[in-house]
C-alpha cells in the first residue's frame, strides 16, 4: 500500500471512531444499578433484562442485611427478590427503567407484618428502615 492509502484509512477509521457514538441507540448503552438490602432478613435477588426478545435472567445473588450488589446490564432491568429460607416465596417484581445514568436502590419492607418489599430509589441523605 502507498502512503496515500494508508493516511486515508487511518483518517476513515478516525472518523468512523468518532461517528460511532452518535449513530449507536442511548439505550445500548449499560447502566450500573446499585441495589442495597435494607432489611433485617437474608433475600435473593435475581435482575434480568431482554435481549432481541428474549430475557436473560443474571446469576441470583444472596444479600445479607445490609449488603449491596451491583447490576450491569443495557434496558429495562427486571428486579425479582425471592425469601433465602423459602425460595419459592416472591417478595417483590418490578422493573427498573432504562436511564442514561446510574442508580442506587434500596430493599425496604414497608410493613413487617406483610411479606412483600418495596424498591425504592436511594438518594442520598436518605435513612432506610
Amino acid at each position: 500500500m502507498t502512503r496515500r492509502w494508508r493516511g486515508v484509512l487511518r483518517m476513515g477509521t478516525v472518523l468512523l471512531a468518532l461517528a460511532l457514538p452518535l449513530v449507536l441507540p442511548a439505550h445500548a448503552l449499560a447502566e450500573t444499578v446499585e441495589i442495597v438490602n435494607k432489611t433485617n432478613g437474608t433475600i435473593v435477588v435475581q435482575a434480568a433484562t431482554v435481549v432481541k426478545g428474549a430475557v436473560r435472567r443474571g446469576t441470583p445473588t444472596t444479600l445479607g442485611p445490609g449488603d449491596k450488589m451491583t447490576v450491569t446490564v443495557p434496558g429495562n432491568k427486571l428486579i425479582n427478590v425471592y425469601d433465602a429460607r423459602f425460595p419459592n416465596r416472591m417478595l417483590y417484581q418490578g422493573t427498573i427503567p432504562a436511564s442514561p445514568t446510574d442508580g442506587s436502590y434500596m430493599i425496604r419492607q414497608p410493613d413487617p407484618r406483610i411479606p412483600k418489599l418495596d424498591l425504592d430509589v436511594n438518594r442520598p441523605g436518605m435513612t432506610g428502615r
